[in-house]
């Protein structure tokens, strides 16, 4: 069983990748399709700062459970 510690420390750090990639694809333009549908560049900005909420959330979250210890 993983505990919450850790699991806000995956979570951090994949939404730290996810969004660092969206906001990469944002500066360099990189083109997104799927099928015929091409998704905007401003999508990848709104994904960027969403996901850069839920990093800094999850990463507040872990530093704040860092004094509990971990029960197993």
């Amino acid at each position: 069983i993983m505990s919450q510690k850790i699991f806000n420390l995956i979570v951090g750090v994949l939404f730290a990748i996810i969004g660092f990639l969206h906001l990469i694809r944002s500066i360099f333009e990189w083109p997104a399709n799927i099928g015929t549908f091409v998704f905007p560049v401003g999508l990848s900005v709104i994904v960027f700062l969403v996901t850069g909420f839920i990093s800094y959330s999850a990463f507040k979250l872990y530093n704040k459970n860092s004094n509990i210890q971990d029960v197993k």
